[in-house]
C-alpha cells in the first residue's frame, strides 16, 4: 500500500508538472507541444491529460493553430472537434467551403454535436459569403437550444434578412444569449415586439439581470 501510495503520488506530481508545462507554453504562444497534442487528440484520449492540452491549443495564436485545423478537419478522432472549435476561433474566408462541407456530414450523422456549435460560430465569422442555409437550418430545427443560441449569435453578423425573419423569434426563446441577440436587432416598430421587451425589461428570463439590462437599453434609445 505505501509503494502505490507513492507511486499515486509521483503520478500526480507528474500531472501537476505537466500542467503547469503546457500552461506556461501556452502563455508565451510556443507551439513546441503540438505535435503532443496532435499525439493525445488522434488517439481519442480523454480526462485531464486531453483537457490540459486543449486549454493549451487554444490559447495559441491562428499561425499555430489554423493549418492544423484544416488538415485535422474531417480526421476519424477527436482531432475533428478540435479543428471545429480552432475553425470557430481563426477560420478564414478561403475556409468557408470546408466548413460547410464539415457541417453537412456533423449534421447527417449526429444531427447536432459541439462540433456542429463550433462550425456554426466559424460561418458566422465571414459576413461576405454569407446567408447561410446552414445557420437558419440550425436555428429552425436544432433542439440543442446552446446551438440555436450561436446561430442566432452568427445570423445576426452575417444574415441581412436576420432582423426580419428571426430576430422577434428569438425574444421568446428559452435561452437568455438567444433573447438577447434579438433584443439588439428585433424592429421596436412592431407593437408585438415593443410590447414584448417592455416585459423582458421588467422581467427577463427568469429574472436575468442581462436580458433586462439589454432589454432597459434597447428601449431608451426610443
Amino acid at each position: 500500500p505505501a509503494g502505490s501510495q507513492g507511486r499515486a503520488n509521483r503520478a500526480g506530481d507528474d500531472r501537476r508538472a505537466r500542467y503547469f508545462a503546457l500552461a506556461v507554453l501556452g502563455r508565451r504562444n510556443d507551439p513546441c507541444a503540438l505535435e503532443l497534442a496532435e499525439k493525445t487528440f488522434a488517439s481519442n484520449t480523454s480526462g485531464r491529460d486531453r483537457a490540459t492540452l486543449y486549454r493549451y491549443i487554444r490559447s495559441l495564436d491562428g499561425n499555430h493553430t489554423l493549418p492544423l485545423a484544416r488538415r485535422w478537419l474531417g480526421a476519424e478522432d477527436s482531432r475533428d472537434g478540435v479543428a471545429a472549435f480552432l475553425m470557430a476561433l481563426h477560420s478564414e474566408p478561403e475556409d468557408v467551403p470546408t466548413i460547410r462541407t464539415a457541417f453537412a456530414r456533423h449534421w447527417s450523422e449526429t444531427e447536432c454535436t459541439y462540433p456542429l456549435c463550433d462550425l456554426v460560430e466559424a460561418l458566422g465569422r465571414h459576413p461576405a459569403q454569407g446567408p447561410y442555409e446552414e445557420l437558419r437550418l440550425t436555428f429552425n430545427d436544432v433542439v440543442y437550444s446552446y446551438a440555436r443560441e450561436r446561430a442566432a449569435a452568427s445570423m445576426a453578423r452575417v444574415d441581412p434578412q436576420f432582423q426580419d425573419l428571426f430576430a422577434t423569434e428569438c425574444l421568446w426563446d428559452c435561452e437568455s444569449g438567444t433573447q438577447i441577440v434579438g433584443l439588439k436587432i428585433a424592429n421596436l416598430q412592431l407593437s408585438l415586439v415593443a410590447a414584448r421587451v417592455k416585459a423582458l425589461a421588467v422581467f427577463g428570463v427568469e429574472d436575468d439581470e442581462d436580458v433586462k439590462g439589454v432589454a432597459a437599453a434597447r428601449l431608451a434609445t426610443v
